[in-house]
């Protein structure tokens, strides 16, 4: 069936938009790997923060404390118990939430636009562009 958003273009256009797509594709996925990579290390810092900050996992004293329990300071749960426990679980959603909403949407509204700029004469051809 034909793709209702196709324009005419002559072959000129039609060559150079062909030519073009792979590198815009290429720039697209460097960007979302950027903005994933981004978003990671972003979280694995706030980990860190609760962990080694918050949790005192640091302080000698916390940490001589566990080693008396027969544990390892791993967690701002072992300082801040139940609260603690929450924080963890809560940047662990957060980071689900992200990767699965908002990079994907990111993506999504990447190849759509990719599609566009393609033109694509033909519906079947643009959604196996897309998907």
């Amino acid at each position: 069936e034909y793709n209702l958003q196709y324009w005419s273009m002559d072959q000129r256009q039609e060559r150079w938009r062909m030519l073009v797509t792979p590198v815009l594709t290429s720039l697209a996925i460097a960007c979302v790997a950027a903005m994933s990579t981004f978003i990671l290390a972003s979280f694995v810092q706030l980990n860190a923060f609760l962990i080694y900050v918050w949790g005192e996992c640091m302080d000698k004293q916390v940490r001589q404390e566990a080693a008396a329990m027969g544990k390892d300071c791993l967690s701002p749960q072992f300082k801040h118990g139940f609260i603690g426990f929450l924080a963890e679980v809560g940047v662990h959603v957060a980071v689900a939430i992200l990767f699965g909403g908002v990079v994907g949407a990111a993506s999504m509204s990447l190849t759509a636009a990719l599609a566009a700029f393609r033109n694509f004469k033909w519906e079947h051809e643009r959604q196996r562009f897309m998907y």
